[in-house]
Order: structure tokens, then sequence, then C-alpha cells
């Protein structure tokens, strides 16, 4: 599911995945930092080969190949001052 946010500025936020947001229980928010569910994550195994699509073929970038961590955490944790 997607989660579209329009601003009264010119601003626009998409979600692309809203399973962390669905995953925010009343217990969890109590916490002062805890991990959120997320989805699954899947394994891309990289493959050679294909075709010549020409102008026709409308691709986006691939998911990255790291480890993504969901968390919460009730507070901003702030390091030395924030305005001189």
């Amino acid at each position: 599911m997607i989660f579209v946010l329009g601003t009264h500025g010119r601003g626009i936020w998409i979600v692309d995945d809203i399973t962390p947001l669905r995953g925010l229980t009343a217990d969890l928010l109590k916490q002062e930092a805890s991990f959120v569910s997320a989805r699954p994550v899947q394994q891309r195994i990289e493959a050679s080969g294909g075709w010549a699509n020409g102008a026709a073929a409308f691709v986006g970038d691939n998911p990255p190949e790291a480890a993504v961590i969901t968390y919460y955490q009730r507070s901003r944790h702030l390091f030395g001052k924030l305005k001189d």
C-alpha cells in the first residue's frame, strides 16, 4: 500500500511501504526505542541477459542491496547545542 501526503506548500511525500507505520502499537509508542517489524527482504541474484526495448522501456532503480533496519525512537537524540 502507498501513502501519499500533499502539503500546503509545494511539497509531496510518497511512502511506498507503510508496513512500519502499521507496526506502531500503543505499547511500542510507550518505549524509549524499539525495532519495528517491516516487510520481508528479498534476496536478489544478479544475472545477465535481456533484450532491446528501445525507448519503450520504463525502468526504475532496483532496491538497495543492504539491510534495512526500521526502528522507533520516542525522542530525538541530540549532540551539542542546536544554535549558537
